[in-house]
């Protein structure tokens, strides 16, 4: 990193650290960290949200890859599981590995809290991302919150009325409104500041949650 880098990053670290940002300064913090986790490809699950930030219609990818093989297979599901064939979305586990060894890499503290804070605002910014990859293979991600689990997802469909809906991603520990539950969010949402704390609404400013 040169120092015109070194200074911008230490800026986003005091606006991560102190639980100062919303979706708009992920949006600038994952197109800046961009060019510097690509090269040694130890970041996947940030990368493809990356990646998804920057060209928010995809023809390649992780979720590109689902959706291609969802169709594929007919949406048929592994023997006596719940599970798509060909389909494999993102670990929780795995994804909040990757943020602590990305935080510890370029000394970010990343905590749980701050975790779910940076998680909300990259779901809220890959609502209605479009893929197509010129192969006749088309989808799209719609935003979920159910708030009996508490978890916000990121779910895959081909964006047909009759088109089923596959959890790529999900994220617990939220306070959800429960009149949001049942189908995935339509309306735009986006994250925001409240006397500190993180929430999501949407364009009518209806409050669907908080950290």
């Amino acid at each position: 990193m040169d120092l015109k880098a070194n200074f911008i990053m230490e800026h986003y670290k005091k606006l991560i650290e102190n639980r100062e940002f919303d979706e708009f300064d992920i949006l600038g913090f994952l197109i800046f960290i961009r060019s510097f986790i690509k090269p040694n490809k130890q970041y996947p699950l940030i990368e493809e949200f990356a990646d998804l930030v920057a060209h928010r219609e995809r023809e390649k990818g992780k979720v590109m890859e689902c959706i291609k093989n969802a169709i594929d297979n007919n949406y048929s599901y592994i023997s006596n599981s719940k599970r798509i064939q060909g389909y494999c979305g993102i670990n929780e586990n795995d994804w909040k590995n990757e943020w602590i060894k990305f935080g510890n890499v370029f000394n970010i503290l990343i905590n749980d809290d701050i975790l779910k804070e940076i998680t909300l605002c990259i779901f809220s910014l890959a609502q209605k991302t479009i893929y197509n990859d010129k192969k006749g293979h088309n989808g799209m991600i719609e935003f979920d919150a159910v708030s009996k689990s508490g978890e916000i997802a990121l779910l895959t469909t081909e964006g047909r009325k009759d088109s089923i809906f596959i959890c790529f991603a999900k994220y617990g520990e939220y306070i959800i409104d429960t009149k949001y539950d049942g189908v995935p969010i339509t309306e735009i949402v986006s994250t925001f500041r409240d006397n500190g704390k993180l929430k999501l609404k949407d364009r009518l400013n209806n409050i669907i949650l908080e950290v």
